[in-house]
């Protein structure tokens, strides 16, 4: 707050080497070098930008008032935020007096291993997970309705599952997080495939191990069988016909399996799946 007054108030203390100094500093640097000495207009263009194009809505919520309802209610009835952004919301609005604590030992961990757009790929691969037809685009409203039948005493859990999910996708997209090198190889050559295709049923997979139901050859297998997959269906020019919903259906198959190699592999070879 003080660092931010000084820079409102142009003391001689403005820009100093915290977040808001910084930020300052880095907007005055570029403001110096977008001034043009032959155009006497283009800083009042980025002051017109500025004082008309940017608005500024201050809420002050009474004591007893859920900031996090009224941002729901603020963010529904204007432009969409990111999902992630509305199901943290959510989330927080249902943890009441813990959401502070929580958010400190949990939330931000998770936000420091996975950007913004990671974050909202990890609440769809959640939700996919449970239903092979969930979009992409319908993430926040298919979470929102499952996480209405939580009960308030079950939300701190619902949001420490999904931080540890989160460490399985951090693995997945970074591979060199991982420590076993057979599965960090097969996630290495997955992840090269450049699509998210696989993720849903890497992720059951990866989850399977860490809750000690699947042992790392199991996965490193299975992953294997997965790449195995892949070629076969370009080699026969069917590289990506129907394989969205064939591996959405995987997840099923796996999540429960006994040997999560053996059940994929077995998968994998039957049916049309060419």
């Amino acid at each position: 707050r003080e660092a931010y007054k000084a820079v409102l108030t142009c003391s001689p203390e403005a820009g100093g080497s915290d977040a808001i100094g910084t930020a300052y500093n880095h907007f005055r640097a570029r403001i110096a070098a977008a001034d043009d000495p032959d155009d006497p207009h283009d800083l009042e263009e980025i002051e017109n930008a500025v004082v008309h194009g940017l608005a500024v809505v201050v809420v002050t919520a009474e004591h007893g008032d859920n900031a996090h309802r009224i941002f729901e209610s603020l963010n529904n009835t204007g432009l969409q935020l990111n999902q992630a952004d509305l199901i943290k919301n959510y989330l927080f609005m249902r943890l009441g007096d813990r959401a502070e604590d929580v958010y400190d030992a949990v939330w931000l961990p998770l936000e420091k291993k996975l950007s913004s757009d990671a974050l909202e790929l990890l609440f769809w691969l959640d939700l996919a997970q449970r239903d092979e037809r969930a979009k992409q685009s319908d993430t926040y409203a298919g979470q929102q309705k499952r996480l209405e039948k939580v009960t308030p005493d079950q939300i701190e859990s619902e949001v420490r599952r999904v931080a540890a999910l989160g460490d399985v996708l951090a693995t997945i997209l970074d591979p060199s997080r991982e420590t076993d090198p057979a599965i960090r190889h097969r996630l290495e050559r997955i992840r090269a495939w450049g699509s998210t295709t696989a993720y849903p049923v890497v992720m059951t997979i990866l989850a399977r191990r860490a809750a000690g139901t699947a042992t790392p050859a199991q996965v490193a297998d299975a992953l294997l069988a997965l790449e195995s997959y892949f070629v076969r269906r370009i080699v026969v020019g069917r590289a990506t016909a129907g394989l969205n919903r064939s591996l959405l259906q995987a997840v099923g198959a796996v999540a429960d399996a006994e040997a999560v190699d053996v059940s994929l592999r077995d998968y994998l070879s039957r049916g049309r799946k060419h």
